[in-house]
């Protein structure tokens, strides 16, 4: 295992078969340097942003990421990225291949932003998401480009542009809205407690199937 626990930390290239761990107060990397690891990869930011962005950068097994304050995450794979329990007051930005979780739940404060330039967007397996501001999505790839989401309560979406099937499920009394543009290939399913409103200028090619849970409205 690797493990740092500084004030700030910078890093430089970290390769390892186990787990790295790292508790500063902000996290960042190097520009043109590659985090390498194997096992999990626990990221605590405390009071500042986490950004690991570079191209190069490989976590094959699950990451999870915590800050606090007006403080964004923004992690980058070059290859598939398994997300673990991910909480920020502030901003989400990940890419990847391809966008996965555990269940351990997504809880962001302000806007989301998820690309997986090969693969699929699925962050529907935990019980515990909780996207507070507009969640921007993009899934591109042959038989994949899928984007599923699901949330504890309402999902409002950006910018969604998807070359397979979108899938989502606000729960409880949860609405979902839209502040961007959708744009979806194949078919749509939407599954909501309160009330579903798409009135940006959207396309919708495949079939677009609707559950109402409490007879709510769609617009």
């Amino acid at each position: 295992e690797t493990k740092l626990d500084v004030i700030a930390n910078n890093m430089a290239n970290i390769n390892t078969t186990g787990d790295l761990t790292v508790n500063a107060v902000g996290i960042t990397q190097f520009v043109g340097s590659t985090i390498a690891v194997t096992g999990l990869t626990t990221l605590t930011g405390n009071g500042g942003a986490i950004t690991l962005t570079e191209a190069t950068n490989n976590f094959v097994g699950a990451v999870s990421a915590n800050n606090t304050g007006a403080n964004a995450i923004s992690l980058r794979d070059a290859n598939n990225i398994l997300l673990g329990t991910i909480n920020t007051a502030n901003s989400l930005t990940v890419n990847a291949t391809d966008i996965m979780q555990n269940g351990g739940g997504v809880v962001v404060g302000t806007t989301s932003s998820f690309t997986a330039t090969n693969g699929n967007v699925d962050l529907s397996v935990s019980p515990f998401n909780d996207f507070g501001g507009d969640i921007s999505a993009s899934a591109a790839g042959a038989g994949v480009g899928n984007v599923l989401i699901s949330d504890i309560n309402a999902i409002s979406l950006g910018t969604v542009t998807v070359t397979g099937n979108l899938a989502l499920i606000a729960n409880g009394t949860g609405t979902i809205t839209d502040n961007g543009i959708v744009n979806v290939t194949g078919n749509t399913q939407l599954t909501a407690g309160g009330n579903i409103i798409l009135d940006s200028v959207n396309t919708f090619t495949g079939t677009v199937q609707v559950e109402l849970v409490n007879s709510s409205n769609l617009t």
